[in-house]
């Protein structure tokens, strides 16, 4: 895995399994205290095309250390009570809009302490972005339908969402333009991508390391 630390930051890159970066983002802040491992929550109505982001049990290296990434398949209760053990939160194809106002206070209270929020929308961006949509100052334009990415020698189509920055508080991914808003939220970051990271789960070999 590469590192880099500069004041704590860390960079967060999602690969194809030709070392291809399908998107970036570096968050300020990054503190892990006494922590043994990393914990991702994931709040998504298909966990199981998700599971590949604990990198198949491979280390992140941070600050001298290496933490496992572990796991948690939130629910809508949990979300009030079970963030603060999280380091990510990553929320794809669930429908946000069914969250409580205390559910997305409660997120947004995380995200502003220092959690770190992964948005993935694509063909579900209607859906995913109807409870955060005035948190997070993002709207989804439109949806383009049959994009074709190039994963190895294997090629799929990719649904994108045209993404609005309602606010001017982002700014875009570090490789491309096309890949994603990012910003800070408090002592917390963002990272909205216009594709779904359910999309992506056929290729095991993509991971988020540092």
């Amino acid at each position: 895995s590469g590192y880099s630390s500069e004041d704590l930051s860390m960079k967060i890159y999602l690969l194809d399994k030709k070392g291809k970066s399908v998107a970036a983002t570096e968050f300020e802040r990054f503190l892990t205290d006494e922590a043994q491992s990393l914990y991702m929550g994931i709040l998504s109505d298909s966990y199981s095309s998700l599971t590949f982001l604990d990198m198949g049990g491979d280390e992140l290296y941070f600050d001298g250390k290496y933490y496992p990434v572990k796991l948690k398949e939130m629910s809508p209760e949990e979300l009030t009570d079970g963030l603060e053990e999280l380091n990510f939160l990553v929320v794809d194809r669930y429908n946000t809009g069914v969250l409580t106002k205390e559910q997305l206070e409660a997120i947004e209270d995380w995200n502003y302490d220092g959690g770190m929020l992964l948005v993935g929308t694509g063909s579900y961006a209607e859906d995913v972005l109807a409870g955060l949509e005035s948190q997070l100052g993002v709207k989804c334009r439109t949806v383009y339908e049959g994009n074709t990415y190039d994963g190895d020698s294997q090629e799929m189509e990719m649904a994108l969402a045209d993404l609005v920055d309602v606010n001017n508080q982002y700014y875009t991914s570090y490789y491309s333009s096309d890949m994603g808003l990012c910003g800070s939220m408090g002592r917390g970051a963002v990272m909205v991508l216009p594709f779904s990271l359910t999309e992506l789960s056929y290729m095991n070999e993509q991971y988020f390391y540092q």
